[in-house]
C-alpha cells in the first residue's frame, strides 16, 4: 500500500481493521480445538464463557468501527481464561500480524 498520499490515521485504521479480523479468526480457530466443556465453562468473563464471548464478538462485527479496540479487550479475556484453565493460546500481538503480513508480501 502506498502511504505517501494516504492520511496516517487512515493507514492506522486499516491496520487496526486487519488486525481485528486476523486476531479474531486466529483465536476462533484455536477455540475450535478446545474441549467443549472448557469452551462453555463459566470462566467469570463478562459474557461468562469463551463461547459466550466469541458469540458477542461475532454479533458485534457488524458494528466494526467503534468495537475494534473493544474486541481486543474480549480476546484478552478469553486468552486469560483459557490460560487459567491450562490451555495454550495463540500469539495475538499486532506486531506478530504485521510481521506475518510483511513476510507474505515478500513471497
Amino acid at each position: 500500500m502506498d502511504t505517501s498520499t494516504t492520511h496516517p490515521a487512515r493507514v492506522l485504521l486499516q491496520q487496526m481493521a486487519a488486525y481485528n479480523m486476523w486476531a479474531t479468526q486466529r483465536l476462533h480457530g484455536h477455540d475450535d480445538a478446545l474441549p467443549e466443556a472448557d469452551y462453555r465453562r463459566d470462566a467469570g468473563l463478562f459474557f461468562k464463557t469463551a463461547h459466550g464471548t466469541q458469540q458477542a464478538l461475532a454479533q458485534r462485527q457488524a458494528i466494526r468501527f467503534n468495537l475494534r479496540v473493544h474486541g481486543t479487550h474480549h480476546r484478552a479475556q478469553i486468552t486469560a481464561a483459557l490460560t487459567a484453565m491450562g490451555h495454550a493460546c495463540p500469539e495475538l500481538d499486532m506486531v506478530i500480524m504485521l510481521q506475518q503480513s510483511h513476510r507474505e508480501d515478500r513471497v
